[in-house]
Order: C-alpha cells, then sequence, then structure tokens
C-alpha cells in the first residue's frame, strides 16, 4: 500500500511538472497573427482591469487584447501611433485566461506590431450637412449628437452614407456652430466635401464611417439652391390638380402651392411625412409647389395643372 501511495504521489509530481513544463514551453513560443484594431467590451472582472473598453487585435472570431510589459496597451505601440481598424500584422505571447464568469478569453503580449492598410485616399462627394446620433460607444468619445455628412448620390441612405466629420482626427463639436475655413455650416446645407473616408468599429463591432477633411480636405457650399440628391418628386406633372409629393429622406412638414406671380392657393401644415397626396387644386396653369421639410430647407417645385 506503502509502495502504491509512493506511486501514484510520484505520477501526480511528474504530471505537475509536465503541465508546467508544457505552461512555460507555450508562453516562450512567440505567435504572428493578422487582422485589425478593434474596441471590445472589457472581460468581466478581469486582471489587469482594462476598463469599459480594451483595444485588441481581431483576428478571425477571436479579439485578442494587446498588452505591453503586462499593461494593457492604447493605440500607441512601441512609439508608432495607430488607429481603429488599422489592418496589422502583430507578433507577440498569446495567452488564454478565464474571467470571473467563467468565459475564456485572449491577450497577447505584443513583441511588435506592423501596419499593413495604406492611408485612405482622397475623394470628393457631394453631400448634405447633418446632425447625427453617436454611432455608438466610439473612441475617441463622443457627444450625444455629432455633425455627419450624409452623402446623397445614393437612392437611400445606410450607415455607409453616413460620415461623422473630423478635422486632422479630431471631431466636430455638435453644441457649437459647424465653422470649417472661413464658412460655416448649418444642417441641411447642401456641400462639396473632400477629405478621406475611415471605416471604424464600435463596441458591438459595427462599422461606422469618418470622413477627413483635413490633411488638403475641405468644405464648401453647392452652387445650386435645391439640395443635392434630396430626390423630391412632385407627381405627376402635368396632372389635373391631384399630385403625389415624395421625400425620401426628410420628411415633409409643410406645403404651400401658389400661382406663378405668388398668389397663395392652398396650405398644408404639420404633415410629418415623406409621402403626401394634394388632391383640391382648382386653378389651372404652371403652379409654384413650395415644400418645407423636417430640416427647415426649402424645396419648390414647378408644376402645370390641366
Amino acid at each position: 500500500m506503502k509502495t502504491l501511495n509512493k506511486l501514484v504521489k510520484i505520477s501526480v509530481l511528474s504530471l505537475f511538472l509536465l503541465l508546467t513544463f508544457s505552461l512555460n514551453t507555450f508562453s516562450q513560443n512567440v505567435e504572428t497573427i493578422t487582422g485589425k484594431l478593434v474596441t471590445r467590451p472589457d472581460p468581466p472582472i478581469s486582471y489587469p482591469y482594462g476598463g469599459p473598453l480594451l483595444y485588441s487585435v481581431r483576428s478571425g472570431d477571436i479579439n485578442y487584447i494587446t498588452t505591453i510589459n503586462g499593461q494593457r496597451a492604447g493605440l500607441e505601440y512601441f512609439g508608432s501611433l495607430f488607429e481603429l481598424n488599422d489592418s496589422v500584422k502583430a507578433d507577440g505571447y498569446i495567452t488564454m485566461k478565464v474571467d470571473f464568469l467563467g468565459e475564456n478569453y485572449y491577450e497577447i503580449e505584443l513583441e511588435s506590431i506592423e501596419k499593413l492598410a495604406s492611408a485612405p485616399g482622397i475623394e470628393t462627394i457631394k453631400c448634405i450637412v447633418h446632425v447625427s446620433a453617436n454611432p455608438a460607444v466610439t473612441y475617441p468619445p463622443l457627444p450625444g449628437m455629432d455633425w455627419a455628412i450624409i452623402v446623397t448620390d445614393s437612392t437611400y441612405w445606410t450607415q455607409e452614407n453616413v460620415r461623422y466629420l473630423t478635422e486632422n482626427g479630431q471631431w466636430f463639436n455638435p453644441n457649437l456652430p459647424l465653422i470649417i475655413g472661413n464658412n460655416q455650416f448649418t444642417n441641411g446645407d447642401s456641400v462639396v466635401v473632400t477629405g478621406c473616408t475611415k471605416v471604424h468599429y464600435n463596441i458591438r463591432n459595427e462599422p461606422y464611417y469618418t470622413f477627413d477633411i483635413g490633411n488638403g480636405g475641405g468644405i464648401e457650399f453647392l452652387r445650386v439652391k435645391e439640395l443635392f440628391g434630396t430626390n423630391i418628386t412632385v407627381l405627376p406633372n402635368p396632372n389635373n390638380g391631384i399630385m403625389h409629393i415624395n421625400s425620401p429622406y426628410y420628411k415633409v412638414e409643410n406645403i404651400g402651392v401658389y400661382t406663378i406671380n405668388g398668389k397663395l392657393l392652398q396650405l398644408y401644415n404639420n404633415i410629418n411625412q415623406n409621402n403626401y397626396k394634394i388632391d383640391s387644386i382648382k386653378e389651372k396653369g404652371t403652379l409654384l409647389v413650395k415644400i418645407i421639410l423636417s430640416n427647415k430647407q426649402v424645396v419648390t417645385k414647378k408644376v402645370v395643372v390641366l
């Protein structure tokens, strides 16, 4: 029995030493991963504590939390500044850890990291200045509402068409007038913007887009009175006094129908719809339909009533 107990103790000790050696051997292996820099939620009750958001290299379905000398790393690595969604190649020791809830997460102790993606090119787009909601827990942190531009040469607005304005990497404060160069812009202005579009990822790993107008970029008013790309239609035209107003982007607040000489024929208030039907126009000839949108932009359409 004593011999058996001694053998069991020796076996357990041997297994412990083998596991320890294996773990130490694993920790000495430098692995290389390619991915993109993202933010991710902090693993619950992890150590060292990283705060609400952590910087990670996302490779496939795994976020590897970045560390340097055992400390959580930000977006500056070994003297070089990186940005969210940069494509990178990272070398380091990868360790799987367990959080307070018993779930696994991964850390990479960086030995080196380099960018793989080239800088985005300069582009010029026609768009609308807009105030939009915060794209959900971002870096740098944003106020509740932010200046953005909406690309309007597409049929529908999508998340890809909303681009949050930056200048040399800094956000514009939505609580202050939007002043760029010598011009002051307001919500709903139609503009031409030159700069770089960059894609970023929020805490839920969903993309959002910024438009950096610094470093050779700029913004200027469009030289047309009506918004570029609002795509407001009054159909049919000509018509018999029944017409449909469609505004795919902003809701219609008010509509006024006037003669060509400016006499008010009919006024429709508090519409708050994207589509509206007018069926009570008795006047014949060329008329003006003045449409006030929810962004306070005024669009005037000329129609013919037969």
